[in-house]
């Protein structure tokens, strides 16, 4: 994930100088940012237990992986909070 798919740029964003994905040292933050998320995976705690996985056990983690994002997403938003915990 070096680099971020473009979204559609408005001509007054280039107007106004706004940095573009495509922009080199935008790229160069995602290749850091990666590098960062690479390194931080490769010093958890955890990190040789996942390496030790078998195929159907990594598997059944990127499956919960995905089902906690998407919840992440959809089920604990500001809205639910707001909704639970009346002012």
């Amino acid at each position: 994930m070096a680099s971020e798919p473009a979204s559609d740029v408005s001509g007054w964003e280039i107007e106004e100088g706004l940095p573009q994905p495509t922009d080199q040292f935008i790229q160069q933050y995602y290749q850091g940012r990666e590098a960062l998320i690479e390194q931080e995976k490769a010093q958890r705690s955890d990190a040789s237990f996942r390496q030790s996985l078998s195929p159907l056990a990594a598997a059944a983690c990127a499956i919960v992986s995905r089902i906690r994002a998407e919840e992440h997403q959809t089920i604990w938003t500001n809205n639910l909070v707001d909704h639970a915990a009346p002012p």
